[in-house]
């Protein structure tokens, strides 16, 4: 199955608002240093060993799905998953399927997702909106696989690249300042927590 790249997806106020809001959180939640394995919750270990990494300088992640967003974040939320349904060419969407996460991801000099099998893991629909300048960072180009071969997907400012979930897909080491917002969908309930959780 194929990505589509959907263009132009959120204008320039909106990207404004999303960086705007995430930046504050993130910079409220200050920097976190890699915490002992011994520390973390044994019984969502997976979710506390993600939460940890993402708190660190390089890739940082806020769950936004977990927060009261105002209502122009909201309207924000609203309109993506409205482009994810209208967009659906796979139908998986056919049946009622509600937010699994919304995150901000904020990505630094040497920030990436270059794990090889990663994939979005019992989501069906993902959707990774670029909120970065392509002149702002090197690097950073989203890739996707199939059969082996890797896909660069080149993303502007405001466009977004919709996949199913389950496809392998990457992030390539970045140099520079790349931020996105990330959504998933998937058929349980709407979910406020890690989406390990």
């Amino acid at each position: 199955t194929q990505p589509r790249l959907l263009r132009d997806l959120l204008d320039s106020d909106e990207v404004e608002l999303v960086n705007a809001f995430g930046s504050a959180q993130l910079s409220a939640q200050g920097s976190s240093e890699a915490p002992s394995l011994f520390e973390l919750d044994p019984d969502c270990f997976h979710a506390a060993c993600e939460d940890a990494f993402h708190g660190l300088g390089q890739h940082r992640v806020l769950h936004l799905h977990s927060l009261a967003l105002p209502e122009p974040m909201q309207a924000v939320e609203r309109k993506l998953v409205a482009a994810m349904v209208a967009s659906d060419e796979w139908g998986l969407l056919a049946a009622p399927a509600n937010l699994r996460s919304l995150e901000y991801h904020a990505y630094c000099d040497g920030g990436s997702v270059l794990d090889p099998e990663h994939r979005d893991d019992g989501s069906l629909l993902t959707l990774s909106v670029l909120l970065s300048w392509p002149e702002d960072f090197s690097g950073g180009t989203f890739i996707t696989w199939s059969k082996g071969e890797k896909t660069e997907h080149q993303l502007g400012r405001g466009d977004g690249i919709l996949f199913v979930s389950e496809k392998r897909h990457n992030v390539e080491a970045i140099r520079g300042d790349r931020r996105t917002l990330v959504l998933e969908l998937w058929a349980g309930p709407r979910n406020r927590k890690n989406r390990h959780s």
